[in-house]
């Protein structure tokens, strides 16, 4: 007697009937997991870029460096503005809106909250357990829409 070989059927249901699926039919889990991965490691990609786009955005031409950590303005430019020394160095806060978007865990929230600080003109920095908003410069603010 001959032995027949058994061909595994699983089944799906629509709101009407009841479906086999023939094995041949179905997608080999060790291939979707080769996509999934594959869309994975794009999608990483395309938020690397995102951040190195961030981070290679102009500094503010309205300072001078006069060392690492000291740089000079005019008073002109502080009249209508703040006072804050981060508020002119741009890319302290381009560091800082690159550190916010990495604690994200998954893209559409990396996206997301990219565009809420694009729309707010602010960040939201934790710090000894205590929020605080850092105000993003006008110009920074452009920069950013124009890689969004």
């Amino acid at each position: 007697m001959k032995r027949q070989r058994i061909q595994p059927v699983c089944t799906y249901s629509t709101s009407k009937t009841t479906k086999p699926i023939r094995s041949e039919d179905a997608v080999s889990l060790k291939l979707a997991q080769e996509e999934i991965e594959k869309h994975e490691r794009h999608i990483r990609y395309v938020l690397m870029k995102i951040n190195k786009a961030i981070l290679d955005l102009p500094e503010n031409k309205d300072i001078k460096h006069l060392g690492n950590n000291c740089f000079s303005i005019r008073s002109s430019n502080l009249l209508s503005q703040s006072w804050s020394p981060s508020f002119y160095k741009f890319k302290e806060q381009y560091k800082a809106i690159v550190a916010e978007l990495e604690k994200k865990q998954t893209a559409t929230k990396k996206i997301k909250t990219l565009k809420n600080i694009i729309t707010s003109g602010k960040i939201r920095i934790y710090s000894s357990g205590h929020i605080h908003y850092i105000q993003l410069h006008q110009k920074v603010i452009e920069y950013l829409k124009k890689i969004y």
